[in-house]
């Protein structure tokens, strides 16, 4: 049973499982994936995270879009309407090859060394797209940040380029994706996908990468420039696949995974079913 108690301005967030409804959850040996883990949740407006300050434990705080105001976009729970936001997306682990994560409200991408190498799937829905547009960026938000210092290990963004290799959420649910059904996931590797590489003649074609600082912050931006693969998809880049001219269902498939593999670096996005405010992935069209 959840309950809420205030403790000065924090609203803690208490789980009573077997202990009494004022003890407080830890968070000590996972910062925010372990409150979620252990089905901590916040009041509508507000966001999860590991209080450190206040000794490891669960915490929540308002969303860090803020409260909004005079152009501005509410944080979570808010009203304001985010461009194109995932339809679909998902955490999938080698931890636990057949458990769906895809309603949890982050994306790890782990290394080997922390609970098994997890990666990322999202899935976008371009009909609606306009058939002109300068460019087309993926939007990622940080949710978790375990990152060590001062190499980071990038992230590797792909696209797949056959629309008959696609994740097809209508098949495969968010809520059963797991790391042994996923498409075109390499179960034998950490950080790979199956017929991936940089050109087109790949069905997992690279599109670019980002890296997470040990500095950056809660909240932080992550924009990767996937236009050549976005007008692709609508039809006006035909020659970015040798697998089709457009991806003509109106769906597209983008996969994360860390470069290579480590020993240390630890890192989650916020997932569509974190927020409904521009935390989400998105797609902004410029």
């Amino acid at each position: 049973m959840k309950a809420l108690v205030v403790v000065g301005a924090w609203v803690l967030v208490l789980l009573a499982i077997g202990c009494s409804q004022d003890s407080i959850i830890g968070c000590e040996n996972g910062g925010v994936d372990e409150c979620l883990y252990k089905e901590v949740s916040c009041p509508r407006g507000q966001e999860l995270f590991c209080n450190y300050a206040a000794g490891a434990i669960c915490d929540c705080r308002e969303g860090s879009g803020g409260t909004g105001g005079s152009g501005g976009a509410g944080g979570m729970g808010g009203t304001v309407a985010c461009q194109n936001p995932t339809i679909a997306d998902a955490d999938i682990s080698s931890g636990q090859p057949d458990t769906p994560l895809g309603t949890f409200g982050f994306i790890d991408l782990f290394s080997p060394a922390i609970g098994g190498a997890d990666k990322g799937y999202l899935i976008f829905d371009t009909s609606s797209l306009p058939q002109q547009f300068s460019s087309a960026e993926l939007t990622l938000t940080l949710s978790v940040n375990y990152e060590s210092a001062p190499s980071p290990t990038p992230v590797n963004v792909y696209g797949i380029i056959d629309p008959t290799s696609d994740w097809n959420v209508g098949a495969l649910a968010e809520s059963n994706i797991t790391w042994n059904n996923a498409p075109l996931n390499d179960t034998t590797s950490p950080t790979d996908f199956l017929e991936q590489g940089a050109d087109d003649a790949h069905r997992v074609r690279l599109l670019g990468s980002y890296a997470v600082s040990s500095t950056d912050q809660i909240g932080t931006e992550y924009r990767i420039n996937i236009t050549d693969f976005v007008r692709w998809a609508i039809g006006e880049n035909q020659a970015f696949s040798t697998f089709a001219r457009s991806d003509s269902d109106g769906y597209i498939t983008i996969v994360l995974g860390l470069s290579q593999a480590d020993t240390g670096d630890h890192h989650a996005i916020k997932s569509r079913d974190f927020s409904t405010g521009c935390d989400r992935p998105h797609l902004e069209i410029f």
